[in-house]
C-alpha cells in the first residue's frame, strides 16, 4: 500500500537523516586525508553544528536583500551560529593540515550528498524548489566564512615564518658586520683587504635593511600597525641626516634637501628616517639615473609636509593603484624580467605604514612633464593615548 503523504521538505530530511549525511561527510573527509590519524570526531568536525544551522536558517524568515547578501558572503553576522560553526571548522581543518582546494571540496561533496538523498523518490513541486535554494544559500555563506577564515590562518602562519626567519638572521649578521668592521679599520690590513671588506660591509647593509623591511612586514601582518614612539625632534636635522646617509650611499647621485628652517614636533625619528630612506632609495631607483632628487619640508603650525621628487617618465596609472601594496611589484617586475627595481617590494608599503602609525598618509602624482612626486602629511604632535 502506498501512503499518500507528502515527502519531507529538505530542512525536515537534513533533521531526520542526520546520521547518514555525517556518515558521507565523514568518509569523504577521511578520503581526503587517508593518512591522517584523525578519529571520528575529527573527521566529522563541526558538520553537524554547521548543517543544524542551514537547517535554522532554512526555516526562517528572510527578505530579498538579506537573501542576496548571503549568497555573497556579505553578512556574516546575520547567521552568527554557522559563522562561529564554519570559522572553528577552518581554523580545525588549517591544524589538521588539510588545503584550501580540500576544505571547500568537502561543502560541495556535503551539499551534493544531502541533495542526492533527499531527491531520490521525490518530486519537483515549487516547494522543493525554494528549500533547495535556501539551503545553496546558506551552504553558500558557510563556504565563504569558512574560506575567509582559512585564508587569515594561513597568512598569519606565513607572516610568522618570516618573522622568526628575519630575526634570526639578524644575530649572525651583525656578528659579520662587526667582523667586518674591524678589517676596515685595523691598520694592518693592506689596501685590497680592505676594499674588499667595505664592499662587503655594503652588502651586510643591504641584508640588514631586508631583514629590517621583513621584520616590519610581519608586525604589520600580525599586529595592529607599526610601533612608533613619538618625541620631541628637530624634523628638520632629521631629513638633513637622513639625505646625507642616503647620499653616501648612492656615490655620484645628486640629492639636495630644500629646508629653510628648524620644524618641531612630535616623532620617532629611527621610523622618520626609515620612511625617508625607503622613499629616498625609491626615487634612486625608478628616477632619472642622471637626475636630481630633492627632498623638501614645508609646515604648519598643526601639519608638516614632506615631499621627496624624482625627475624621468610617469608611473603608470594601473601600477599608480597598487604602488603601496606589499610584494606587489617585485612580483611583477621578477615575472616581466625587469632587473632595476631591487629588494623585497616593501619599501613603499612600509614607509606608508610609518606615516599611517604617525597619524599621516602618502599620497603621489606622476606625470611625464613634472616627474614623480611622493608627499607625506603628518601632525606635529602626537595624539594624546586613548582612555
Amino acid at each position: 500500500m502506498t501512503s499518500d503523504a507528502p515527502a519531507p521538505g529538505l530542512g525536515a530530511f537534513i533533521d531526520g537523516n542526520m546520521e547518514p549525511i555525517l556518515q558521507e561527510w565523514e568518509a569523504f573527509a577521511h578520503a581526503l586525508m587517508p593518512l591522517a590519524e584523525l578519529d571520528r570526531a575529527a573527521l566529522r568536525d563541526h558538520a553537524e553544528e554547521m548543517l543544524r544551522a542551514v537547517v535554522d536558517d532554512m526555516r526562517a524568515p528572510q527578505s530579498e536583500q538579506q537573501r542576496a547578501d548571503k549568497a555573497q558572503g556579505l553578512r556574516s553576522d546575520n547567521m552568527p551560529q554557522l559563522t562561529r560553526a564554519a570559522q572553528a571548522h577552518a581554523v580545525s581543518r588549517f591544524g589538521d593540515e588539510f588545503t584550501m582546494d580540500q576544505l571547500v571540496a568537502e561543502f560541495r561533496a556535503i551539499r551534493a550528498s544531502v541533495l542526492k538523498q533527499w531527491a531520490v523518490g521525490r518530486g519537483k513541486t515549487d516547494e522543493a524548489v525554494e528549500e533547495l535554494m535556501r539551503f545553496n544559500e546558506a551552504i553558500d555563506q558557510a563556504l565563504s566564512i569558512s574560506i575567509a577564515r582559512y585564508s587569515v590562518k594561513l597568512d598569519e602562519s606565513r607572516a610568522l615564518i618570516l618573522g622568526v626567519l628575519a630575526h634570526d638572521l639578524r644575530n649572525p649578521l651583525h656578528a659579520l658586520s662587526i667582523g667586518l668592521h674591524y678589517i676596515v679599520r685595523n691598520e694592518s690590513t693592506d689596501a685590497n683587504s680592505t676594499k674588499a671588506a667595505a664592499r662587503a660591509l655594503k652588502s651586510v647593509d643591504r641584508m640588514d635593511g631586508l631583514i629590517r623591511d621583513l621584520l616590519d612586514f610581519t608586525l604589520v601582518r600580525l599586529g595592529p600597525g607599526l610601533p612608533v614612539t613619538p618625541q620631541p625632534e628637530n624634523l628638520a636635522l632629521i631629513c638633513a641626516r637622513t639625505v646625507d646617509e642616503v647620499e653616501a650611499s648612492h656615490p655620484g647621485r645628486r640629492l639636495r634637501c630644500r629646508i629653510a628652517e628648524p620644524v618641531h614636533g612630535e616623532w620617532d625619528p629611527k621610523r622618520i628616517s626609515q620612511m625617508l630612506v625607503n622613499l629616498l632609495t625609491n626615487a634612486l631607483q625608478h628616477g632619472d639615473p642622471h637626475g636630481e632628487v630633492t627632498l623638501a619640508l614645508a609646515a604648519t603650525p598643526t601639519e608638516v609636509r614632506l615631499d621627496v621628487h624624482n625627475q624621468g617618465p610617469a608611473i603608470p596609472e594601473a601600477r599608480r593603484a597598487t604602488l603601496f601594496q606589499p610584494l606587489t611589484h617585485a612580483a611583477l617586475d621578477a615575472r616581466a624580467g625587469v632587473a632595476r627595481s631591487s629588494g623585497l617590494g616593501l619599501g613603499l608599503y612600509i614607509a606608508c605604514q610609518i606615516a599611517t602609525a604617525h597619524g599621516g598618509s602618502v599620497k603621489v602624482a606622476s606625470t611625464d612633464a613634472e616627474g614623480t612626486t611622493f608627499t607625506v602629511r603628518m601632525p606635529r604632535h602626537a595624539a594624546p593615548p586613548c582612555g
